[in-house]
């Protein structure tokens, strides 16, 4: 078999704190250049309080996998599936190019993973792949 695989994405990055920068930014110019009203700031505010809670707590999202199971960590959601119970891995590549990856198993259950864990579609059909799985990779599903 392949050497284990992991994979990890922090919350704190430099991506996470352009964009609630961004965000706050155009929020204040709202207020100062067309004096929007407070309660749509706050409101706006509040859309972005989520992703500046996840990079105050710096979240760490992970995926490993190795000779016997594939398990991951995100933000609450964890799960763990031996390999042998793993009948394929579904990559899915949405019309905002994320990649949702979709396990399903001999008994019919199937587990989506959260997006936040998953690397690029490349990178973990190789390693499942590696792994002896069968991956099927489908372009631009909508849900």
């Amino acid at each position: 078999m392949a050497a284990p695989f992991t994979f990890a994405r922090p919350a704190r990055t430099q991506r996470n704190a352009v964009i609630v920068l961004g965000v706050v930014f155009v929020l204040l110019m709202l207020r100062v250049l067309l004096d929007a009203a407070w309660g749509f700031l706050i409101l706006g505010a509040l859309l972005v309080l989520p992703a500046v809670w996840d990079m105050a707590l710096n979240r760490v999202a992970t995926l490993e996998l190795d000779a016997s199971t594939l398990r991951w960590n995100a933000a609450g959601q964890r799960g763990t599936v031996p390999l042998d119970e793993i009948k394929k891995v579904i990559l899915d590549t949405r019309l905002d190019l994320s990649v949702r990856m979709s396990v399903d198993t001999t008994d019919g259950a199937r587990f989506r993973l959260p997006s936040e864990c998953v690397p690029q579609k490349d990178v973990i059909g190789a390693a499942c792949e590696a792994q002896g799985l069968r991956v099927e990779r489908n372009a631009f599903a909508l849900l």
